[in-house]
C-alpha cells in the first residue's frame, strides 16, 4: 500500500523473520482501504525482538483499527492488561494526531524487546498537513490539544524524528518481562 514503511532488521547474523497474517481489520473499511501487515516478528541469536508493522489508510476509521491491531499484538506477546491499556491509549493518541494533522502515508510499528524490557510505539506519517485542513475525526474545538499531554503523562519517554519523507512519532514504555 505505502512503499515508504521500513522494516526492523536484527543486528545479529542468523536472523529470521516470521510473518503472521492479521485479522483485526475485517469489516472496518467503508471504501477507505484496509491496513496491510508489513512484518511481524524478528528473532536473532542473541535477542528476540517482537515487531509488528502495518501500513494504514489515512482516514478516521484507522484509529479504531490501529487499536485492534495493537491489542492483537499485545495479546500475542502476553503483555499484561494494565500495560496493554496504556499502550492502546498511546496508540489512539498518536494515530489520531497523524490522521488529524499529517499527510499520508501512515504506518504503525509496535516493537517489544524483552531483553531491554521496553515496548516502543511508532507512528510514521507523511509530515504536517496544511494548517487550513479541517479535522477529520472530531469536530469540537475542546476535544483537541490534549493528546501529547496524555502521552507524556503515561510514557517514560516520547518524541518525534523528522525525516525527508515525513515524521516518526514515538513513545516508550517499560515492560515487566
Amino acid at each position: 500500500m505505502y512503499a515508504r514503511t521500513a522494516s526492523l532488521t536484527a543486528q545479529d547474523s542468523g536472523a529470521t523473520t516470521t510473518h503472521q497474517p492479521g485479522t483485526v481489520a475485517e469489516g472496518l473499511w467503508d471504501g477507505c482501504g484496509a491496513p496491510q501487515q508489513v512484518s511481524a516478528t524478528t528473532q536473532a541469536r542473541s535477542r528476540q525482538v517482537h515487531h509488528t508493522q502495518y501500513a494504514l489508510p489515512h482516514c478516521p476509521q484507522t484509529v479504531r483499527a490501529a487499536r485492534n491491531i495493537a491489542a492483537e499484538a499485545l495479546d500475542r506477546w502476553h503483555v499484561d492488561e494494565e500495560l496493554s491499556e496504556i499502550v492502546l491509549l498511546v496508540v489512539s493518541e498518536l494515530v489520531t494526531n497523524a490522521v488529524e494533522h499529517a499527510l499520508p502515508p501512515l504506518a504503525l510499528h509496535l516493537i517489544r524487546e524483552p531483553n531491554n524490557q521496553q515496548l516502543r510505539i511508532e507512528v510514521v506519517d507523511g509530515g504536517p498537513a496544511l494548517a487550513s485542513s479541517k479535522p477529520t475525526t472530531s469536530y469540537e474545538a475542546e476535544e483537541h490539544g490534549r493528546g501529547l499531554s496524555i502521552v507524556d503523562a503515561v510514557t517514560t519517554d516520547h518524541g518525534t524524528r523528522v525525516h525527508t519523507y515525513g515524521a516518526t512519532h514515538w513513545a516508550s514504555l517499560p515492560t515487566s518481562t
